[in-house]
């Protein structure tokens, strides 16, 4: 017998590969009893639920056109009867007002700038008188606050302030004109033509709804809203009442009158009534306004209707799928849906965003909710849970075999 033959193997060999076989044991082990790594969610992106249309708005008797508009909610404003341009009115006062505080700001409260009347500014009184338009007493050599002229064409409607108010921001009544057609182009009020600051032109015109959008932009103005929302002013000593007839009533905060004799009354309007428990403001407008027909009863129909489109409904049904799960060791694909109905109180016919919120789960494990999903409409925020329709099956040996990292880990977690 060979000298080797009778040595066997090396003992330092035979070592060697009983520890790579207990090494390799010891993975193969680990490897299986391993828990594999939980699987992140797949959310959905842009969940959108909307609410149903509801009853289309109804026009007042007497009226031309109307439309209502819900703040803070651009897709939240509908139209009814004529919906081609109508006169404004001293509606374009509004945009007066707009396009001289883009000029000019001024801070709520406050006075602004201070500008003494002149021969021109007495012309004016006296252009409105030719006009037959609403006036204001007017002095030369008076030095009076921007937000005095601002009250005089606001809150009283006088026409005559708004002219002087045009030529002292603008530097004439032209060069005013051309500033509010660029404004209303920037605000996207395509049937608006404004083409004096008083509204006494019958070519100053809008539809409705783009009154309504012109109010809703009001609206959001701070120092707008407040000068809008004055009850009384003094002009050389005299108190003046706003000529808004309901401010102060069923949930009326401001608004602007108008009226032309061949067109009628316009009333702009700006509420804030109880949604929910909480307080939600809303725009109204009425224009043409005739005959025996009141311009405050069918402003105050638009706005009740308005306000009756609230309502608690489903805007999201129970199924609405919100995000998937999958790991990267297997084909399947496991859906996470709501386990119920997402209700919501919203507006007729708008969109209420949705924001979901998913866990990772655990392979080979049913997760009884995953995450919720989310809506806020209103003041109100309302959530349902989310279910899955299935479970991750745990991976294979061969993909624990092919990812050390899962073995690695249980080995540490023992010495941890």
């Amino acid at each position: 017998m060979a000298e080797s033959d009778r040595r066997g193997v090396h003992p330092a060999i035979a070592g060697t590969v009983v520890l790579v076989l207990f090494v390799l044991v010891l993975y193969a082990v680990a490897s299986m009893l391993a828990s594999p790594p939980s699987v992140a969610a797949q959310p959905k992106d842009d969940i959108t639920g909307v609410s149903e249309e509801g009853e289309p708005l109804a026009l007042p008797r007497g009226t031309d056109a109307g439309a209502v508009a819900i703040i803070g909610h651009d897709d939240a404003i509908e139209s009814t009867g004529d919906d081609q341009p109508l006169p404004m009115a001293s509606i374009a006062k509004i945009v007066t007002a707009l396009v001289l505080l883009e000029e000019h700001p001024m801070e709520p409260g406050s006075d602004g700038a201070t500008i003494t009347m002149g021969e021109t500014d007495l012309q004016y009184y006296w252009d409105m008188v030719a006009e037959q338009g609403s006036l204001t007493d007017v002095r030369a050599g008076a030095e009076l606050s921007q937000r005095e002229l601002m009250e005089r064409m606001l809150v009283i409607s006088s026409g005559n302030a708004a002219l002087s108010l045009a030529n002292w921001g603008f530097g004439s009544q032209e060069a005013f004109v051309e500033a509010a057609a660029s404004w209303i182009s920037e605000q996207g009020l395509e049937s608006m033509t404004v083409v004096d600051p008083v509204g006494i032109s019958a070519d100053s015109v809008a539809t409705a709804g783009d009154m309504a959008r012109l109010a809703r932009i009001a609206y959001d103005n701070e120092t707008l809203r407040e000068l809008l929302g004055v009850e009384r002013i003094q002009v050389f000593g005299s108190w003046a009442a706003n000529s808004n007839p309901l401010l102060g009533e069923d949930g009326v905060t401001g608004g602007k009158t108008g009226s032309l004799f061949a067109s009628g009354s316009n009333l702009m309007l700006f509420a804030e009534r109880e949604v929910a428990g909480t307080q939600v403001p809303v725009v109204s407008v009425v224009v043409g306004v005739t005959g025996t027909a009141s311009v405050s009863t069918a402003s105050l129909s638009l706005l009740d209707q308005a306000y009756s489109g609230f309502r608690e409904q489903v805007v999201l049904p129970e199924g609405t799928v919100v995000g998937e799960y999958q790991a990267d060791w297997s084909d399947r694909v496991i859906t996470a849906s709501t386990a119920e109905d997402l209700t919501a109180v919203t507006w007729k016919g708008i969109e209420v965003p949705a924001a979901v919120l998913l866990q990772e789960v655990e392979p080979g494990t049913l997760s009884a909710s995953p995450g919720n999903l989310t809506v806020s409409s209103f003041g109100t925020t309302t959530s349902v849970e989310v279910k899955t329709d299935g479970v991750i099956p745990p991976p294979d040996f061969l993909y624990r075999l092919l990812h050390p990292q899962m073995a690695i880990s249980w080995v540490a977690g023992l010495f941890g």
